[in-house]
């Protein structure tokens, strides 16, 4: 290939040579040579490459000058180069960082400091404070996704926590296993309150019926101290506590449950049923199981005060 500016423009390739940029970028046009199949013969085009394309024409088309082989395209040849430059590559200021405003480095503070101090609620509140902000505005700091996704996933990991406190009264965070477990044992616990509170209830429903008001203050406080239970109580439940309440407290029955406490009377032998030390009371129904006196009778109350 000639490598002079005076011969550059005389060249004529193969139709299917490709020639480098920079020199596409030199010439105004380039000649090309094919062969196409015409029946049992052969046929050649020549064809000239410009910045419009490449046209095709006949060698009866074509003609020889000073300058070598000229087509029908040279009589309208563009004024500029086969290729042009590449474009100078502009700023593209959409994928510039943000710079971060007031507005935004005082929100990464607040969210940094919620999560030091493990404050689950606020943390919340500041993730959503975060999304208004990324939704509100079409250029934000990269900072502020980073730091708003962080939070999300400490959040997730805090879930799986279980917090508890140890005997010396400190607030233990469990994780992996050992959370597990002690998830696990709360819902045995929840479920066993249940059933308790379940009992417990229908005992009171019959205590009021039969006037023990001592079982009735004692079954309130054993309902009040059961661990909290996912079930909740029904309407029935709710106003068989709220009667039950009413009459002893209000009514100030059955106080000589108030006034003795339950581990000093097991110690005595009842004399009305003849519990022995350690046994609760019971009442004898006929045709029927002995009824549990959950507050015991009061004569074996009433040995604890006279002694």
């Amino acid at each position: 290939m000639p490598s002079s500016p005076q011969a550059a423009a005389r060249i004529a390739v193969e139709a299917g040579v490709l020639l480098d940029r920079a020199t596409l970028q030199r010439l105004p046009y380039v000649h090309r040579i094919r062969c196409d199949s015409q029946g049992t013969s052969r046929r050649v085009l020549i064809g000239t490459e410009t910045a419009r394309g490449t046209q095709w024409f006949t060698p009866e088309q074509c003609s020889l000058g000073p300058a070598g082989l000229v087509t029908p395209a040279l009589k309208d040849l563009p004024n500029r180069p086969i290729a042009r430059p590449p474009a100078r590559p502009q700023a593209d200021t959409h994928h510039q960082p943000a710079r971060i405003s007031p507005e935004v480095r005082r929100l990464l503070l607040r969210l940094a400091t919620a999560r030091q101090s493990r404050d689950i609620t606020n943390t919340r509140k500041l993730i959503k404070e975060c999304d208004g902000l990324l939704t509100r505005r079409t250029c934000v700091p990269a900072a502020l996704k980073e730091a708003r996704d962080s939070a999300e996933q400490w959040l997730l990991e805090r879930s799986k926590e279980v917090v508890t406190w140890n005997r010396e009264g400190e607030r233990v965070v469990l994780t992996g296993d050992a959370a597990k477990q002690e998830t696990e044992k709360r819902a045995r616990q929840a479920r066993q309150a249940a059933e308790n509170r379940k009992a417990y209830l229908a005992e009171l429903k019959l205590a009021l019926e039969h006037e023990r008001f001592g079982d009735v203050r004692g079954l309130l406080r054993a309902i009040s101290q059961l661990p909290d239970s996912d079930v909740p109580l029904t309407r029935t439940q709710i106003d068989l506590l709220k009667g039950a309440r009413a009459r002893v407290y209000d009514g100030g029955l059955g106080k000589l449950q108030d006034q003795v406490a339950r581990k000093k009377w097991l110690q005595r032998k009842c004399p009305t049923c003849n519990a022995r030390p350690g046994q609760e009371c019971f009442d004898a129904i006929p045709d029927g199981q002995p009824l549990r006196r959950m507050g015991g009778h009061d004569e074996r109350l009433q040995l604890v005060i006279a002694s």
